[in-house]
């Protein structure tokens, strides 16, 4: 199989040289199979989609400008006037949220920059669909062996497929230690790996979907007449007559509770095994599963029991330094690379300190500074410091905070 498919890539550098540069080579294709599966489940799982989108709403609430690394102030240029309109469909807010959703959905997220030809200028940049990309890595040589990437990115759009030049793409990805010559480069989305609670999740809604919509009650109907032989069974025609009539019996609208009927019949209730049928417990367990994978805490959903506003406004500030800022960080440090603002004098920032869920504590911190300079500046006057001993300790509480 092996030589079988070299010969095929050889023979399709070949007749498509510009594709494949013209050189031979024996591509190694990393290509993401399970795409459809993986934005069903997204599209059809509440629970998964709750989680996914929460954080892709918190992702995009961060406040992404151009600053100067010597005054700190605000910097408008190109690329300030890009970061709030990357594109000409997508403002900042909209393309920040759609890309964290390629993200956490399939462990992928490709941005493409389009610069003017001839220029280094970026004019626009967008976020590609990870199941429209393939990655393919022209080296033979194990990866370690490589001082420089050589990957080919190539885009498939309405049948027709695109290669993409490698310098105008960020490929940022989720977490894979599935290593291996066929896929070391893309991500592995977190939906593979809980492929099993949200089989639960479908089974439990299921369940209680054929309680709510099996209609009739739940028993055992039989025949009440009787002769001196014994019971008079239901003749087939009469036994259809009665089920298609008990179908319109249960809890849904234009359905009816009590059962009125002419025949002679005997019901006997059975009552259900509530044990076997957890599907909310199963559901709620499921659903912290997908929480843990995603960094999120129940608190911050409508769904968490119990829970007080103090419990909520924690989880969501927990959710944000433990999970949204560190993935914003390396977000803002690929993009900063992008631009080449370790050779600018300014560079690019984000942050969510203008929160709600942060205000207070940023009033707490600077009533705690108050408090710290008025007593440093009193030993200060009165020699109980030095100077050097005034910036060490405004120092020091700078870098707890």
């Amino acid at each position: 199989m092996r030589f079988t498919n070299r010969l095929k890539n050889a023979y399709y550098s070949l007749i498509h040289p510009e594709k494949l540069g013209g050189s031979i080579f024996y591509p190694v294709k990393s290509k993401y199979h399970k795409e459809q599966n993986i934005l069903k489940d997204f599209e059809e799982i509440p629970e998964l989609n709750a989680v996914i989108n929460w954080k892709a709403r918190a992702f995009s609430n961060m406040n992404l400008r151009v600053v100067s690394k010597t005054t700190g102030e605000i910097v408008e240029n190109d690329i300030s006037t890009l970061l709030r309109q990357p594109n000409w469909w997508q403002g900042q807010g909209e393309f920040l949220k759609q890309t964290k959703l390629f993200h956490d959905i399939f462990g992928n997220e490709f941005l493409y920059f389009l610069s003017t030809v001839g220029f280094n200028t970026v004019k626009a940049f967008y976020t590609m669909p990870p199941q429209n990309m393939e990655v393919c890595d022209k080296n033979e040589l194990p990866f370690f062996m490589s001082l420089e990437s050589n990957l080919q990115y190539n885009f498939t759009w309405k049948g027709k497929e695109y290669t993409l030049d490698p310098e105008k793409i960020i490929h940022l990805n989720d977490n894979n230690v599935n290593i291996n010559s066929e896929n070391y480069v893309l991500g592995k989305s977190k939906i593979e790996s809980l492929k099993d609670p949200l089989k639960n999740i479908r089974a439990s809604y299921n369940a209680r979907g054929v309680n709510l919509y099996q209609n009739g009650p739940m028993g055992i109907i039989s025949s009440a007449a009787r002769d001196g032989a014994g019971s008079i069974p239901l003749l087939p025609e009469d036994k259809e007559q009665v089920q298609k009539e008990l179908r319109t019996y249960g809890a849904l609208e234009n359905q009816f509770k009590y059962i009125v009927t002419s025949n002679a019949l005997d019901f006997t209730p059975i009552s259900a095994d509530t044990e076997k049928l957890l599907a909310f417990e199963e559901v709620r367990e499921d659903f912290d599963k997908i929480m843990d994978a995603y960094g999120l805490t129940k608190d911050i959903f409508s769904s968490a029991e119990n829970s007080t506003f103090e419990n909520k406004k924690e989880a969501e500030k927990q959710a944000y330094q433990n999970t949204i800022i560190p993935e914003a960080t390396e977000w803002i440090a690929a993009i900063n690379k992008k631009f080449d603002t370790g050779n600018k004098p300014y560079v690019i920032v984000g942050d969510y300190w203008h929160l709600p869920v942060f205000k207070e504590n940023m009033q707490e911190t600077a009533n705690t500074l108050q408090t710290l300079t008025n007593s440093l500046s009193t030993q200060l006057a009165d020699g109980v410091i030095t100077v050097d001993e005034y910036k060490e300790k405004l120092n020091e509480f700078y870098e707890k905070k």
